[in-house]
């Protein structure tokens, strides 16, 4: 493992299309800025890997860089 490896935080999230679509909506646009934050303050990244996204995604396709 790489040294900065080591210090990722990640949540991965599954279910189908259709279930949990508004709770995985608030947790993309209130919880996880703000797990973003907090582990930022203690030197590490956070990381959410959403699996409607496409498996490989962290971020929704409207945010991703290009």
């Amino acid at each position: 493992m790489r040294a900065d490896q080591s210090k990722i935080f990640r949540i991965f999230i599954n279910s189908t299309f259709s279930d949990l679509k508004a709770e995985r909506n608030a947790l993309q646009e209130r919880v996880f800025p703000r797990l973003r934050e907090l582990a930022a303050e203690h030197g590490i990244r956070f990381q959410a890997i959403d699996l409607r996204w496409g498996g490989a995604a962290t971020r929704p396709p409207s945010t991703s860089r290009r």
